[in-house]
């Protein structure tokens, strides 16, 4: 692997043992969806369309998520402070910050790599949140689609919640 920090596993091994803990823990979570992120997550999915049934149950589970690596993850519970840099440069360009937060996830999760990402990719906005990786964030995603039945393009709505409560978490005032 070509970034300081990251070890080599085996990938039966992170199944087993993150992947499943991550995805469970999540599940039970999903009730925490602030009021203001269950907005951004059923109307920031699609500018130009109303989403797709069920897109909005999987970007759920994506917030979800990253409140259970908060929870599991030492490292996610440091700031992002790229993304903060990101969601304030739209704010500084006119946007409030529910459309800034929701154009900015949207743009960045339309680049995640459908298949597993690899560190070194650009567009792989999974491996950028302090936390698990993108590795266990692309499983996770996987998990929550195949459970619900949804296709591998989906996946960009479960980054989407991911990202919104990214967010928040950077967010100030």
């Amino acid at each position: 692997m070509s970034r300081e920090g990251l070890i080599s596993v085996r990938t039966e091994l992170v199944k087993e043992m993150l992947v499943g803990r991550v995805a469970a823990l999540a599940a039970g979570l999903e009730s925490r969806v602030t009021e203001e992120a269950a907005v951004l997550l059923s109307a920031g999915l699609s500018p130009e369309e109303a989403p797709t049934p069920g897109a909005e149950a999987i970007a759920r589970a994506g917030y979800a998520t990253r409140l259970a690596e908060v929870e599991l993850f030492e490292p996610a519970r440091r700031p992002a402070p790229w993304l903060a840099e990101l969601v304030n440069e739209r704010i500084a360009a006119g946007a409030d910050w529910p459309s800034a937060a929701a154009g900015l996830s949207r743009k960045l999760a339309s680049l995640e790599p459908l298949e597993r990402p690899e560190p070194d990719d650009k567009g792989a906005v999974s491996w950028r949140p302090p936390g698990p990786g993108g590795h266990v964030r692309h499983y996770v995603a996987s998990r929550v689609l195949a459970e619900r039945a949804a296709g591998a393009e989906r996946k960009r709505d479960f980054t989407y919640g991911l990202l919104i409560r990214c967010c928040e978490e950077v967010r100030v005032g």
